[in-house]
C-alpha cells in the first residue's frame, strides 16, 4: 500500500473516533423512564405485550410521539392487511 493509502486509513479512523466521541457527549433528547422488572413469568409476558403492541414506555416519555407512532403502525398494518389479504383473497384481480 502506498503512503497515501495509509494516510487515508489514518484519516478515516481518526474521523470515526472524533464522531464517536462527539456522539457520546451529546445529551439524550428522549429520556425513557424505566420501571422495576416483574418477577414472575406472567408479569414479564404482560409487560412485553404492552411494550410491543402499545409502546408503553414511549407513551410515558412523549405522548405526541407515541400517538404518531401508534397511528403510523396501525395504518401501515391496515395497508398490509388490505394489500395481502383482501386484495388477493376477497377481491382477486384475476376474476374481474
Amino acid at each position: 500500500m502506498t503512503y497515501f493509502g495509509w494516510l487515508a486509513i489514518v484519516i478515516f479512523v481518526v474521523g470515526i473516533v472524533v464522531k464517536f466521541v462527539a456522539w457520546l457527549k451529546t445529551p439524550n433528547p428522549l429520556n425513557i423512564p424505566t420501571q422495576p422488572a416483574p418477577i414472575d413469568t406472567g408479569g414479564v409476558v404482560v409487560r412485553m405485550l404492552k411494550e410491543v403492541f402499545l409502546f408503553d414506555s414511549l407513551r410515558k416519555a412523549d405522548k405526541y410521539l407515541w400517538a404518531g407512532g401508534l397511528i403510523f403502525h396501525v395504518s401501515f398494518l391496515g395497508r398490509i392487511y388490505y394489500g395481502a389479504v383482501l386484495r388477493f383473497s376477497v377481491f382477486p384481480p384475476y376474476c374481474q
